[in-house]
């Protein structure tokens, strides 16, 4: 039995005001730095990193700097 869906796109403009901005592109550029420092890790090590490795040095990383522990949290979805 094929069950038929329809599929809805929406889509959200958002406007934010120049400090949240500000944080957005902080968080960003945040998230940017810890995923090019991430593969980096990994291309060098390549075979010899596990991810739990990764994943040990990245709870080093949020203690060593506090700044990177924002970019390293899940995004709670939207409530409706």
């Amino acid at each position: 039995m094929s069950e038929s869906r329809n599929l809805r796109k929406t889509i959200y403009q958002m406007c934010p005001m120049p400090k949240q901005a500000a944080a957005m592109a902080n968080l960003l550029r945040s998230h940017q730095q810890l995923y090019n420092a991430a593969l980096e890790e990994r291309i060098s090590a390549w075979k010899s990193i596990s991810y739990a490795d990764q994943c040990k040095s990245l709870t080093l990383l949020r203690k060593e700097f506090p700044e990177w522990s924002g970019a390293m949290q899940p995004i709670a979805p939207a409530s409706k």
